[in-house]
């Protein structure tokens, strides 16, 4: 019985509690303990079934088995279940453990309810049951999906006042809920107390401290925090760079974006994403690099990457604030004709072509473009664009 519950074989722990009574054998509170510890994930309804079915056994409850119930409860985001058990197991007179209510906190934690986390947390204490390190995480975790960042760098410094031991989970959630929330330099603040802590820091924890500083504009920190990632040998993933380059773009440095493009992904040894040219092109964009743009999408082909229209859109675009328009057209002709390593054209890249026309004076070529595309969208466009 143990041995399927560690393995979640549920089927097979039923079938054993089963035999048990068809052949007279004793069922103890133990059988159903494992049994219902096998049942966790999708079949909490049956965990739950267990329980009620050792009470007709004439058996007496323990905490043991209203934790494993709790657990299967937590596992399928059934907090109010959980919550019922945890309030179940004090009128049965059974002391919670720390087990007991981090199951509840977790199960709050992945329903959402980080408020009723909160309270459960809190309470523990009032029975003498002390937080430790799982507690915490989940507690940090269900503060991250509320946006709740102060609440998780609170409970950082709270762990290490209670002399809690803090894993990379526990910073990597307190990291998260600050990237979400556009506080950036909290999240690279909590980043740098990891060596304090002896916590080496991972991918995750690199790349929500680099998305953070993305957010936040933050190009010349993001590319420090690359470095940071390379030189610590973690395990290096493209969106990290991806997340770099998009600083790089917001902060209207091309070059750096480009360095970070052909050097850095290369050196890392991972292969770019359609996503990581679109941020770079982008990035030309926004400075009038047409030339650099326009090298950039031709290199896709080569690199086994097919151009989206966001791709195709920021080079006409970056064509259009060159004030390079015949070069815009071109591209929008060999575009329309149906260049197979190209997606077709829509809204916003006729918009962009037409910008571009408008302003370098060639407005027959606008409407050429508009009698080409034949798109039902273009119908749409404001009277003053046409």
């Amino acid at each position: 019985m143990n041995a399927c519950a560690t393995t979640e074989m549920w089927q097979s722990a039923l079938n054993l509690l089963s035999s048990m009574s068809d052949n007279r054998l004793e069922r103890t509170i133990i059988s159903f303990s494992s049994a219902i510890a096998a049942c966790e994930g999708s079949n909490w309804e049956r965990a739950v079934r267990l329980l009620e079915l050792s009470s007709k056994d004439r058996l007496r409850h323990n905490i043991i088995i209203y934790n494993s119930t709790m657990n299967a409860c937590a596992s399928a985001t059934r907090w109010k279940v959980a919550l019922c058990l945890l309030e179940s197991c004090q009128r049965a007179e059974l002391s919670p453990t720390v087990v007991s209510c981090g199951s509840a906190i977790s199960a709050c934690e992945k329903g959402g309810e980080w408020q009723l986390a909160s309270f459960v947390f809190h309470s523990s204490r009032e029975v003498a049951v002390f937080p430790n390190t799982i507690t915490y995480d989940a507690y940090i975790s269900s503060g991250e999906k509320a946006g709740q960042w102060q609440l998780g760098i609170h409970l950082l410094h709270s762990m290490c006042r209670d002399k809690v031991e803090r894993i990379d989970v526990s910073f990597n959630a307190a990291i998260s809920a600050c990237e979400k929330a556009g506080r950036w330099h909290f999240a690279v603040q909590t980043l740098g107390c990891m060596s304090c802590a002896v916590v080496a820091p991972d991918f995750i924890t690199f790349d929500s401290s680099i998305s953070a500083c993305e957010k936040g504009e933050q190009w010349g920190t993001a590319i420090q925090l690359l470095k940071g990632m390379v030189n610590a040998k973690v395990e290096r993933i493209v969106i990290s760079f991806n997340s770099a380059i998009s600083a790089c773009e917001k902060g209207g440095q091309w070059l750096r974006a480009l360095n970070v493009l052909r050097c850095g992904l290369p050196f890392a040894f991972l292969r770019p994403s359609v996503i990581s040219f679109n941020s770079a092109i982008s990035a030309c964009e926004v400075c009038g690099c047409w030339q650099a743009a326009l090298k950039l999408l031709d290199v896709m082909p080569r690199a086994k990457l097919t151009p989206t229209a966001v791709t195709c859109s920021s080079a006409i675009s970056a064509c259009d604030k060159g004030e390079r328009w015949n070069w815009a057209l071109s591209f929008l002709d060999r575009w329309l004709t149906s260049l197979p390593t190209l997606p077709k054209a829509n809204e916003v890249t006729c918009r962009a072509a037409i910008n571009a026309c408008i302003k370098g004076g060639l407005l027959v070529h606008a409407l050429s473009i508009l009698h080409q595309a034949k798109f039902a969208i273009l119908r749409r466009l404001p009277e003053g664009q046409i």
